[in-house]
Parts: structure tokens; C-alpha cells; sequence
């Protein structure tokens, strides 16, 4: 809980006596970096996403391009932090008749984890093309190994097949010339 605030959104009646100026932690409310009022002044931040939820209380945020804008009471901001863009998150005190009730909540996603997957799935892309292209090349070895084997199994099956017809038509020549029947020859019957 803040205090009643001032005019100028600042707490009323604030002093710096037995505070750390530019680093107000651990008090019973906290000025943080702020000057006059509590929060964060103007700083860089890079490379993630940052959720902020005021569930109570105001945020009054600005950038360095000129954007500003005030949130509270239950609104959700999201901020991508570039590089090379400062912003600032101050808590405005408007109630000036009470307590500042503030409460809020950051989220954030670090962008160092999704550059990396930027750089990391087209080098993924290549390497999936790449094995894809050698499992291809060895499938068409495989199945030009296999035609060749196949026409090599054909040829020897047709040379073995050569060799028997002629080997067998040798057989049948020999034979031929072998045999005592002769066209016009009878067969007699030896005498006993």
C-alpha cells in the first residue's frame, strides 16, 4: 500500500531521509528507482516478451518512440522489448484522500529462446533435405544393384539353359552317329 498521494502523483509528504535514492527496496512501500514517484524510470530491455497484469493500483507506461499509456485495475499489457528502444513503468498515485493500493505481476518470455529456433529450422530444413536426398540416392543404388543382379541371374540362367540345349543336341548327335540303325537297315535278330 502506497500512501495519499500528492498533486503530482507523488507520495505526499515524501522525504528521502533514511531512504536510498535511485534504489528504494525493502520499506513498507517502495519508491524503487523512481525520483518522485514510485516505479521505474526510463531503461532498456532486450530480447524478451513481457506480460504485465495491475491487478491493482495504475501503471502509467512510456517509450522512447513517444507512446504512452495508462493501465490499472485489472488491464493486461504486452510489451515485445527490442533493441534499442527505452521505456518506463511508473505507479502514479491519483487517490489523494488514502492508501495507493498497487499490485502487479510480470510475466516474461525470453526471446533468447525463439532466435535461436529462427536460426535453427531452416539449418533443420537443410539437414531433413539432406538425409532425404542420400535415402533417396541409396534406395535408387539399391535398386540399381538389384536390376543388375536380376539381368545377371537372367544371363546365367540363359547361358546355363545354352549350354544344356547344346550339350543335350551334342548328346543326341553322338548318339546318333553311335547307333547301329541307320535309315533302310533292318534289325535281325542274333542266331542262337
Amino acid at each position: 500500500m502506497y500512501p495519499a498521494g500528492a498533486d503530482d502523483m507523488s507520495p505526499a509528504g515524501f522525504s528521502w531521509n533514511g531512504r536510498n535514492r535511485g534504489a528504494d527496496f525493502g520499506g513498507t512501500w517502495n519508491m524503487y528507482h523512481g525520483e518522485k514517484v514510485p516505479g521505474f524510470p526510463r531503461h532498456p530491455h532486450r530480447g524478451f516478451e513481457t506480460i504485465t497484469v495491475a491487478r491493482h493500483g495504475h501503471v502509467d507506461h512510456t517509450d522512447g518512440l513517444g507512446n504512452a499509456g495508462r493501465f490499472g485495475e485489472g488491464d493486461v499489457q504486452w510489451m515485445t522489448a527490442g533493441a534499442g528502444i527505452t521505456h518506463s513503468e511508473m505507479f502514479p498515485l491519483l487517490k489523494q484522500d488514502g492508501e495507493n493500493r498497487m499490485e502487479l505481476f510480470q510475466v516474461r518470455v525470453m526471446l533468447l529462446v525463439v532466435v535461436p529456433v529462427v536460426v535453427v529450422v531452416p539449418v533443420l530444413v537443410v539437414v531433413v533435405v539432406v538425409v532425404v536426398l542420400v535415402v533417396l540416392v541409396m534406395v535408387l543404388v539399391v535398386v540399381v544393384v538389384m536390376l543388375v543382379v536380376v539381368v545377371l541371374v537372367v544371363v546365367v540362367v540363359l547361358v546355363v539353359v545354352v549350354v544344356l540345349v547344346v550339350v543335350l543336341v551334342l548328346h543326341l548327335l553322338t548318339l546318333s552317329r553311335l547307333s547301329p540303325l541307320r535309315s533302310g537297315s533292318t534289325c535281325r535278330r542274333p542266331r542262337r
